[in-house]
């Protein structure tokens, strides 16, 4: 029960306040994380070179059951910024992705930049 508790709190905290625990993977490759969920090749190659994924790559990875975790966690750890239209939040929603994964990519665009 305890754990559970942890890892909620720890989810919530990376959630709200974009921090927390997703940032102590950062020197882990995340692609080493999602390849137990049998994510496509080309997904995977992606991830291991860091470069930003595509909308379609994130259904992909919802659809893969990666957790929302490890999602949000490489978007930020490779600072992508996702410019949705509300098409785009209709798009995603509609294929699985999770309302908290949304709300990250929507969260980013609308913070303020450091110089701000």
């Amino acid at each position: 029960m305890r754990s559970v508790l942890a890892y909620l709190s720890c989810f919530a905290g990376i959630v709200l306040f974009g921090g927390g625990c997703v940032s102590g993977l950062r020197s882990v490759k995340y692609a080493e994380h999602v390849v137990a969920y049998d994510v496509d090749s080309h997904v995977l190659e992606k991830m291991e070179k860091r470069l930003p994924l595509e909308l379609v790559e994130i259904i992909h990875l919802t659809e893969k059951q990666v957790p929302d975790s490890l999602i949000i966690g490489y978007i930020k750890q490779e600072q992508t910024i996702y410019q949705l239209t509300s098409d785009h939040v209709t798009m995603l929603t509609s294929r699985g992705v999770s309302k908290t994964v949304v709300d990250y990519f929507c969260l980013l665009y609308t913070s303020p930049s450091p110089r701000d």
